[in-house]
């Protein structure tokens, strides 16, 4: 846990008693490892496939993300107990923006300048331990909740070996092209989403995220460009007053502009304004169909032509007649196509200055009118301004046109230098530049500087939906970039036929929200220019002629500059410490005691192993300058016949140096230490060095002798520690993998030879592989010769989620497996669907030739807001902690609720009082019915074969409910349903306990065998119901109902219960028992509009025609507390008739039960057991119907008594 982070848990929750039992079954399910034996246990079914989509550990969880897990665990927990094996590999997203932006916000940083300033390799360092800041909580969250994860496994997408599957997977890609021909992947130069704040372009699915439009207010203008006077379109001339109006919601891209654009059909005018109070005289040509609309006057008719000479005047409203408001009278009309060629005067003369010289000849074909399919007259003018760098369509006609194209504003949405007038300064200034009111002070300054000039027409304020970042929430602009594409524009159709065999919870989705984005499928743009993330593998040339894409790290060691060296690795041969030990010569004797000889089994060894070397003509040797490797190497050199003077001493080849603490012990006292710390490679006394240093000293020498030497065979003496760090670096390893292995350790014998190829690879400071920036760019690759340079950008972070099908086992050095078995189910917020679902169907297709799906069935969860709808936010103080939620309610009625509150794509306010009921309407009714069946518990009973026949009518009822509530849960959760099954289960457990066991209680308190068979095969089976959506209670149930010898350790671990509906017999037992149920609602309402309690018997209660046997109609008698039930043929159906008339004989029945009540509530209060014999003592007298036996037996009997006291001088009961 990071030391810095706040604790999760709110102080001072007082934990309920629900939370209690939760976390009693928690410790059990880690003591004996039950999830765990759900993966390991036998499959009768074969897999099930189930993908966990990866969080971000650099962001808190919420109560939303219970919301999701829930949905996640509920299908892998019930096909689990179908007999399939469900493997559930945990995750971590680690790449992308979210990350970098809390990293900036850490450090200080505000642009990618200062980043490169404070040093790529710390700052990626730095995103590296973000994203795990919140990890401890997460893996608490996901314990709590019970959502089972192999969380010791996860797939982590910075791991070197995600990163190589990202990229076998782009090597394929690039390796295929559509059905036209064109490559899948390809660059292009495009007009993008860029955000100023971050620096990189966003793809078109990030542009649908959540949030991403927002409502702004900004000012538009109508500008007027001034036409080249001379030129005639027919009879009309063209004078200097004569300005052609283009309509702009970016004034911010004035400054680039370099043509117009007209609809070559449109038909347009020329207007003369001779008198207005709000708009400037002069000649205007626009849209014939927009001059109403521009002009602003009521009098201005729309027609789509107008008549040349036709006046529109508005009069003040005086007797002069030269009072005009606005006069204006049409000269001319034209088609778009002849206004095309018009030139006119450039807005801003700076461009044509700033102009590279490769674009200065294109300036011919500036500022000038061109014809264009894309202009309407919906808005504006009918005229649009052409600045190519900013705005796709005008983009291709830049190039249709061979335009000029050229940034005045660069990466961080500020003009360059020298965009400057005498009467404006734009240079360096934020193009969304605003103040603190949301004034956009830029965008006005130019349209002042326009009007100054006599070039605007008129402004509007404009409220609009603009896109901005939806990480940062910055404005985007449309900025033409260079930028790596999947081309899945070509694959739109295939993306389309694979939609149709996903199955979409909810069903909608699929033609709607997904269906819909997949039709307008776009191009993947899928680079970005940023730090934090996997590196497109793709070299070029530096004239981009040649080009390479790395699919793995063999192509990086095929393809990077050899220096055509040779290594040999030697371990110094046998010396007196290693068979004196350490106590003598100190632990590995690092300090280089001079008395460490090799012995003459050693100088044998080496001789020996020396001999082997004669055919690799070695160069030089390497050695430590310990005594031991230098009389190694002295023998090689013999033994070869070289001079001693191709021994080259290098200090960093020493033994590694434990320290002063522990150099005269036990080398296991030092391993002992070592290992318990938590960081094995890390670990160090004072005066010594880690391991990691020792790799570091060595992974700098071979770095240095790969730089120096060319085409050399060397040998390198040396001890175990720095030879195995040689080999590990060699075998490309990094601290997190290695710390998962306990321990092995791959050890030169003495005088052993091992022969490695040494490459440089991308290394981190700590010479661990690291594919990230800026390593990545530090190697060299060459194709022929030529030096090959990396695209410096990384991927779209959505690529690297989207490709865990194929990652998530991906072993580096391994071939990826481009055939991955789909997930049967995975489920994520409907936002996922221009996310993580997109990017896994896109992968899934770029890959294949036919439609293909990475996914069977997904779940689409609706937002979750507050309890009043509103967004939850911590400036609304409406952020619900799942904790505190965990701790009142516990985990399984916050899962209930989220499948039972409504459908799982709809949204949810999450509401408290809703919880509430849950607990109260389901939970609490299921508990106390297990309470009540522990009280009268008969584990003989439960080892009775149980049959089911010859049942109780109320037995019989609520086993056909329990098959049927089975059907319909199973056929639902195998259909991904939740409400449905959700809200069964919840009827299911009120009509058990409201109806079932209320009416059985006495069968029960008697030992009625049948009664507890019954209610114990009920509630059994209901715990494996139960187990997928609340699997703590489920467990609790079962755990208390097991039996030993018999029963599985866990309801988890069980089988799913069958079931058997006879649909005709299930419906007449069901249909009977909902008519008694409807005739005994009818009695108690005939009750208590007769103003007669319950407890007081009476006669008789008429019913119409019915066919209900004498067992229905028993309980309708007992339920009514009525002697008899007859049918009247007369009466309408639904509707009884109570004879209220009360006998004596009645009366004292019900005086008799009053006192049964009284005489209960006392035993409750003295809080008696129901065996418990008890002596009553009561103030009132002897009442007349104790005479009658038979009411007092009954009485005696009810209330477990064996006498009464009347006339005492309290009420009491004194147990016996």
């Amino acid at each position: 846990m990071n030391p810095n982070q706040k604790n999760f848990i709110p102080e001072n929750l007082e934990k309920s008693e629900a939370a209690v039992r939760e976390e009693s079954v928690l410790q059990f399910w880690k003591k004996n490892k039950i999830f765990e034996k759900t993966l390991s246990k036998e499959s009768t079914e074969g897999d099930f496939v189930f993908f966990e989509g990866p969080p971000t550990a650099n962001g808190r969880p919420g109560i939303h993300h219970v919301g999701a897990r829930s949905f996640k665990d509920i299908i892998p927990r019930f096909k689990t107990m179908r007999g399939f094996n469900v493997q559930r590999r945990a995750g971590w997203d680690t790449h992308g923006l979210p990350v970098e932006l809390q990293v900036e916000k850490q450090l200080g940083l505000k642009s990618k300048k200062e980043i490169e300033v404070y040093g790529v390799s710390a700052y990626n360092k730095k995103c590296k331990e973000s994203v795990w800041e919140y990890k401890h909580e997460w893996e608490a969250l996901t314990d709590r909740m019970g959502y089972w994860l192999d969380m010791e496994r996860p797939y982590i997408t910075y791991e070197n070996g995600y990163i190589e599957a990202l990229w076998g997977i782009v090597k394929k890609v690039s390796e295929r092209k559509d059905t036209a021909g064109n490559d899948l992947l390809f660059k292009d130069f495009k007009i993008l989403p860029w955000c100023p704040r971050c620096g990189t372009a966003l793809s078109s699915h990030e542009l649908n995220q959540p949030g991403a439009y927002q409502d702004v207010k900004d000012v538009t203008a109508y500008v007027k460009f001034k036409i080249q006077q001379g030129r005639k379109i027919g009879e009309f001339e063209i004078d200097d007053s004569t300005h052609i109006l283009a309509w702009t919601t970016t004034p911010w891209t004035l400054p680039g502009n370099v043509a117009l654009a007209v609809g070559g059909e449109i038909e347009y005018s020329a207007w003369d304004v001779i008198k207005s109070d709000s708009i400037p005289t002069g000649r205007y040509i626009l849209a014939s169909n927009l001059v109403h609309k521009v002009f602003g006057f009521p009098n201005v008719p729309k027609r789509a032509d107008y008549p040349i000479g036709l006046r529109i005047e508005q009069r003040k409203g005086t007797s002069n007649e030269d009072d005009y408001i606005f006069k204006s009278i049409c000269v001319a009309n034209f088609k778009g196509l002849d206004l095309v060629g018009l030139k006119y005067e450039p807005l801003f003369p700076f461009l044509s200055n700033l102009l590279p010289a490769d674009q200065k000849s294109k300036l011919e074909n500036a500022f000038q009118v061109y014809a264009a399919d894309f202009v309407t007259t919906t808005d504006g003018t009918g005229v649009v301004h052409i600045a190519p760098m900013y705005g796709a369509d005008d983009f291709d006609l830049g190039t249709k046109h061979n335009l000029p194209k050229f940034h005045v504003v660069n990466e961080e949405g500020k003009y360059i230098a020298s965009c400057d007038t005498e009467s404006i300064k734009l240079s360096g200034r934020y193009v969304k530049e605003s103040d603190e009111s949301g004034k956009p002070t830029l965008a006005i300054d130019i349209i002042n500087d326009l009007t100054t000039r006599n070039l605007l027409f008129k402004k509007e304020n404009y409220l609009h939906s603009y896109p901005h970042c939806w990480r940062c929430n910055t404005p985007l602009l449309y900025y033409a970039r260079n930028s790596w594409y999947f081309r899945m524009s070509s694959l739109r159709e295939k993306l389309l036929s694979a939609n149709e065999h996903i199955n979409w919870e909810p069903d909608h989705i699929k033609k709607g929200r997904f269906g819909e984005w997949l039709a307008e499928t776009r191009d993947w743009a899928f680079s970005r220019e940023r730090y934090w993330g996997t590196p497109i593998p793709v070299w070029e040339t530096a004239d981009g002629s040649k080009r390479v894409v790395i699919g793995n790290l063999s192509d990086i060691k095929k393809y990077s500059k050899k220096s055509g060296n040779k290594y040999l690795l030697m371990r110094h041969g046998q010396a007196q410490s290693n068979i004196e030990g350490g106590f003598k010569y100190g632990v590995w004797d690092f300090a280089n005691n001079p008395d460490n000889h090799l012995t003459e089994l050693g100088r044998t060894q080496v001789v020996e192993s020396a001999e082997h070397l004669k055919g690799h003509k070695i160069d030089y040797i390497i050695a430590s300058p310990i005594v031991r490797a230098q009389e190694t190497a002295k023998i090689v050199a013999s033994t070869l016949g070289m001079d001693e003077g191709t021994i080259i001493t290098d200090d960093r080849m020493l033994e590694w140096n434990v320290g002063p603490e522990f150099q005269w012990k036990d080398l296991e006292l030092f391993f002992q230490a070592r290992n318990a710390a938590e960081n094995r490679y890390t670990f160090k006394s004072e005066g010594a060095e880690s391991f990691q240093d020792v790799i570091v000293r060595v992974g700098k020498m071979m770095e240095e002798f790969e730089k120096t030497y060319q085409r050399k065979n060397v040998l390198i003496v040396g001890h175990g520690s720095s030879l195995r760090s040689i080999e590990m670096i060699v075998e490309g390893f990094t601290y997190a993998d290695l710390i998962k292995i306990p321990g092995s350790y791959n050890n030169f014998k003495n005088a052993e030879i091992r022969e490695i190829e040494f490459t440089l690879l991308p290394r981190n400071e700590q010479y661990e592989l690291d594919f990230h920036k800026p390593y990545i760019d530090q190697i060299e690759l060459e194709l022929d010769g030529e030096k090959l340079f990396r695209t410096p950008a990384i991927m779209d972070a959505w690529f690297d989620s989207g490709s865990m099908p194929y990652a998530q086992a991906h072993k580096l050095g391994e071939p990826v497996d481009f055939s991955p078995i789909p997930a049967d189910y995975i489920a994520e917020g409907v936002d996922q669907t221009r996310g993580w679902f997109y990017t896994m169907h896109a992968i899934a297709n770029l890959l294949n030739d036919t439609p293909t799906n990475n996914y069977k069935n997904v779940v689409c969860l609706g937002l979750l807001m507050a309890a009043d709808g509103t967004k939850m936010s911590k400036s609304k103080g409406n952020i619900v902690s799942p904790w505190e939620v965990f701790e009142k309610f516990g985990a399984d009625v916050a899962r209930f609720w989220f499948y039972s509150v409504n459908q799982p794509g709809e949204t949810k306010n999450f509401d408290e009082k809703t919880l509430d009921d849950v607990k109260k309407k389901v939970f609490n009714p299921l508990m106390n019915v297990m309470s009540f069946y522990e009280l009268y518990r008969d584990t003989e009973a439960e080892e009775k074969e149980f049959k089911l026949e010859n049942l109780n009518v109320l037995d019989s009822w609520i086993i056909t409910r329990l098959f049927m509530v089975t059907k319909e849960v199973t056929e639902s959760l195998d259909f991904y349903k939740f409400v449905e099954p959700a809200r069964a289960l919840r009827d299911f457990i009120d009509d058990l306990s409201t109806w079932y066991v209320r009416r059985s209680r006495e069968r029960l308190k008697n030992a009625d065998t049948d009664a507890k068979q019954v209610l114990y095969f009920v509630m059994m089976r209901l715990s494996k119901l139960f187990a997928p959506f609340a699997p703590f209670t489920a467990e609790e149930l079962f755990q208390k109902l097991r039996h030993n010898d018999r029963d599985a350790e866990s309801v988890h671990l069980t089988q799913w219960p069958d079931f058997f509906v006879d649909a005709e017999k299930s419906h007449i037992v069901i249909d009977r028992m909902k008519e008694v149920r409807q005739l005994v609602t009818l009695g108690l309402e005939a009750r208590q509009k007769a103003n007669v309690k319950v407890r007081q018997p009476l006669s008789t209660l008429f019913i119409s025609a019915s066919d209900l046997s004498n067992d229905y109609l028993d309980i309708i008698k007992d339920e009514l507390n009525i002697k008899q039930v007859i049918v009247k043929e007369t009466l309408e159906k639904g509707i009884v008739e109570l004879d209220t008339e009360i006998t004596d004989a009645l009366r004292d029945e019900g005086d008799m039960r009053d006192l049964v009540r009284q005489i209960q509530d006392m035993r409750k209060d003295a809080d008696l057991a129901p065996s418990d014999q008890v002596i009553v003592l009561l103030q009132i007298a002897e009442p007349q119907w104790f005479s009658n036996s038979e009411l007092k037996d009954e009485l005696m009997t009810t209330v477990g008594a064996m006498n009464i006291e009347w006339n005492s001088e309290g009420n009491n009961v004194e147990k016996q």
